[in-house]
């Protein structure tokens, strides 16, 4: 071989070389040499997680990419106080008070509005091995938010205070179970913007509203719809349903057959965070099955994508029971858009007339 067809075949080599090295596997190496050189991390996790189990799940984080990384947890919840806080800090060039926070999907709106998070490049080729892409991190908010938690909500009764054969098959129906005490968890309703106008679910707040149905967070739902106290505790998470029934709750639960939520807790990266690698690597590890594990050690946390958890699959029988789909807000650019419009001024008085129609009040 001449020397200059050597140094061709050279050439051809290292240039297949090149296009054979995965460019994740670089972006990934960057950022794990990146994180190496920080120090902490400050981070909001679900406020079911123990500190034992918050301790645990840095741990894991750190022996995923081989760092020593000082995992500072926050599980105090607040999503909707710490994001508006957060977009403040924001706007006014102020320091970050997180470097990753856990969001509900209005929170996530909040800093998504104020343009106070980082997309993550390169995202799809970083995620854990696994990982399915258009679930951890969906179109509408890809390379922003990454899922780390599936909740599903339906209603819960307690079968020896209540004949199922009057359960209610739509949520209407909630205010129509005769002279039975009901009660609502309030923050949920808005979800079914995605199945219902904005008109007629004020309406079905109102008929609510006439019903007496009282206003109550489900952890005192469930302990006094246990106790016969109310016939049915509606919008109420599988989570919730079995953490109560775990702590011995005598309950049932069940799916409106109509419309099924699917809410999703959101891992994201603050713009400005004082240790930018690990955010990144942190908020695409959640996402896999290890992280997943971790977290879910003492609650009923997790991904749909994996199996094990029971919350999970309760929602999933349930929901195959009554024939219908769960929907979520990032499941497409149209659902998206309907909580961006939740977000307006027009959804936010929207909410505002759900919450009164309910109490059965009006706007003085």
């Amino acid at each position: 071989m001449t020397f200059r067809h050597a140094t061709t075949a050279l050439l051809i080599a290292g240039a297949a070389a090149l296009i054979a090295m995965p460019a994740g596997a670089d972006m990934l190496s960057e950022l794990v040499a990146g994180a190496k050189k920080e120090s902490s991390l400050r981070v909001t996790l679900h406020p079911t997680i123990a500190p034992d189990t918050a301790k645990k799940v840095a741990a894991a984080f750190n022996k995923a990419y081989g760092l020593s990384i000082d995992v500072k947890p926050d599980l105090t919840g607040r999503y909707s106080g710490k994001a508006a806080k957060g977009a403040i800090e924001y706007k006014t060039g102020g320091k970050p008070s997180y470097d990753v926070m856990v969001l509900n999907e209005s929170a996530f709106m909040t800093l998504a509005a104020a343009d106070a998070l980082v997309r993550i490049e390169g995202w799809r080729d970083m995620l854990p091995e696994g990982t399915n892409p258009a679930k951890a991190s969906p179109g509408p908010i890809a390379g922003i938010g990454f899922k780390c938690c599936d909740l599903y909500w339906g209603f819960s009764y307690n079968p020896g205070k209540f004949d199922s054969a009057r359960l209610p098959l739509a949520m209407k129906d909630l205010g129509g179970a005769g002279k039975a005490a009901i009660t609502l968890f309030a923050s949920n309703i808005t979800a079914a913007i995605l199945k219902y106008d904005a008109a007629t679910l004020v309406g079905y707040a109102k008929a609510w509203g006439a019903a007496k149905v009282k206003r109550l967070h489900p952890t005192a739902m469930a302990q006094r719809v246990a106790l016969g106290e109310f016939a049915l505790g509606g919008f109420q998470s599988t989570e919730q349903f079995l953490d109560a029934t775990q702590k011995g709750a005598k309950l049932s639960i069940a799916m409106f057959k109509d419309f099924v939520p699917h809410g999703v807790l959101l891992h994201a990266v603050r713009k400005g965070a004082e240790s930018p690698n690990a955010a990144k690597l942190f908020v695409m590890w959640t996402t896999g099955r290890d992280a997943i594990g971790a977290m879910s050690e003492g609650n009923n946390l997790g991904n749909a994508d994996y199996g094990g958890n029971e919350a999970i699959e309760i929602a999933r029988r349930e929901s195959e029971k009554v024939g219908v789909v769960p929907a979520s807000f990032f499941d497409s650019a149209e659902n998206y858009g309907k909580l961006q419009w939740l977000a307006t001024k027009a959804g936010k008085k929207f909410t505002g007339q759900i919450v009164r129609g309910i109490k059965g009040t009006k706007k003085k």
